[in-house]
C-alpha cells in the first residue's frame, strides 16, 4: 500500500512539475490569432489593435492572421482543429453568435469546441439617414413606413450580416415594412446612403462614426443598451420607444477547448490590464469601441446569451444566411 502511494506521489509531484514548468514557460515561441474575416474591419482593426500591446506585454511575438471565407467559418475551424497549447488563438465576434442560427449545425462548433478568454471590445449599430430626408427621429421613420409600407428602404452590408439582422430585428419590434437592400460590405452601403440612392443606413458605428462627425450622415439611434460615448446626444433604440431592444458588435479572443487554464488565466489578466490604459481607451475611442474585458466565465455567459437572442431573431424574421 505504502509502495502505492508513493508510486502515486511521485507521478503526481512529476505532474506538477512538468505542468508548472509548461505554464512558467509560455510564451516561449510566437502566438497566433486568427481572424476568420478579411483585413480592414472591425474584428481585424481591433484585435491588431490589442495584440501589439500583448507583444509587449507578454515578451513574445503575436502574429494576427487572417483566414475569411464561409462566414467566418474557415478561420473559426482552423482554430478549433489546432493544437491546444494557447499558441493559436480565435479573434471571435458576434457574427460566430449569430452563425448557429444562420448556417446551421456546422457552425455549432462555436462555442461548443473553445474556451472563451476576455473580450476585447465592443460597439454598437447606428440606424442613420441622408441628412437630406426629413426623418430626425427613429419615431419619424415609424410614421413614414406606417403611412406608407415599402416606401422606405434601408441599406446594410449584407444578406446575414450583423447590420441585417438589427436592421429586421428594429423591422420586427417596430411592427413596420421597410425594404432592405443588401450591399457587398458596409462602405457600399453608406456609399449609397451618402448619394442619395437609399435613405436609411444600418451600419457599424466603426464605419459610420466618421460620416457621422462629417455631418454627412444624421444618427438617429444607436442599438446598444446605453448611449455611446462617441454620440452622447443620440438615443438608444430602447429610449426612442422600443424598450429592451439590444444590438452590439463585439470581439473576444478564445482558444480550442482544452487549453491549460493557466494559460486562459494569463492571456485574460494581460489582456484586462491592457484595456484599463488610457491610451488604449483612447485608442478604442477613436474606433466607436469600449473595452470589453471581465473573466473568462462572464464572457461564456454574454456570449451564449447572444447565441440565444440571435436564434430568437433569426428564427422570428426568418433571415436565410447568404
Amino acid at each position: 500500500m505504502k509502495k502505492v502511494l508513493l508510486a502515486s506521489l511521485v507521478i503526481l509531484t512529476s505532474w506538477n512539475i512538468t505542468s508548472s514548468f509548461a505554464q512558467s514557460t509560455y510564451p516561449n515561441r510566437p502566438i497566433k490569432i486568427i481572424v476568420p474575416y478579411g483585413s480592414g474591419g472591425s474584428t481585424d482593426v481591433i484585435t491588431r489593435m490589442i495584440a501589439q500591446k500583448l507583444t509587449e506585454k507578454m515578451g513574445a511575438t503575436i502574429v494576427v492572421e487572417n483566414k475569411p471565407g464561409a462566414n467566418a467559418m474557415i478561420g473559426t475551424e482552423f482554430v478549433a482543429n489546432s493544437p491546444n497549447d494557447g499558441y493559436t488563438l480565435l479573434a471571435a465576434s458576434s457574427g460566430n453568435a449569430a452563425n448557429p442560427a444562420l448556417i446551421g449545425a456546422k457552425a455549432q462548433i462555436f462555442p461548443r469546441d473553445f474556451i472563451p478568454i476576455v473580450g476585447l471590445a465592443s460597439t454598437p449599430n447606428a440606424i442613420s439617414v441622408n441628412p437630406q430626408t426629413p426623418y430626425k427621429s427613429l419615431q419619424d421613420i415609424v410614421t413614414a413606413s406606417k403611412s406608407n409600407p415599402d416606401s422606405l428602404s434601408y441599406a446594410h452590408a449584407g444578406i446575414g450580416s450583423l447590420q441585417h439582422i438589427a436592421g429586421e430585428q428594429f423591422k420586427f419590434t417596430a411592427n413596420i415594412k421597410m425594404v432592405d437592400v443588401p450591399y457587398k460590405g458596409g462602405g457600399p452601403a453608406a456609399a449609397d446612403v451618402l448619394g442619395g440612392q437609399v435613405p436609411v443606413l444600418v451600419s457599424g458605428l466603426t464605419a459610420s462614426i466618421g460620416f457621422i462627425n462629417a455631418g454627412r450622415l444624421r444618427p438617429l439611434a444607436v442599438t446598444s443598451e446605453k448611449r455611446s460615448p462617441n454620440l452622447p446626444s443620440v438615443p438608444t433604440v430602447s429610449e426612442s420607444g422600443f424598450p429592451g431592444f439590444n444590438s452590439v458588435f463585439w470581439v473576444a479572443l478564445y482558444a480550442p477547448a482544452g487549453t491549460p487554464a493557466a494559460i486562459i488565466q494569463s492571456i485574460n489578466s494581460d489582456v484586462n490590464e491592457i484595456l484599463k490604459r488610457p491610451e488604449v481607451v483612447q485608442q478604442l475611442f477613436v474606433q466607436a469601441a469600449e473595452p470589453f474585458g471581465g473573466t473568462s466565465q462572464s464572457l461564456d455567459t454574454y456570449v451564449r446569451n447572444d447565441i440565444q437572442n440571435f436564434a430568437k431573431v433569426i428564427k422570428a424574421t426568418n433571415i436565410k444566411a447568404d
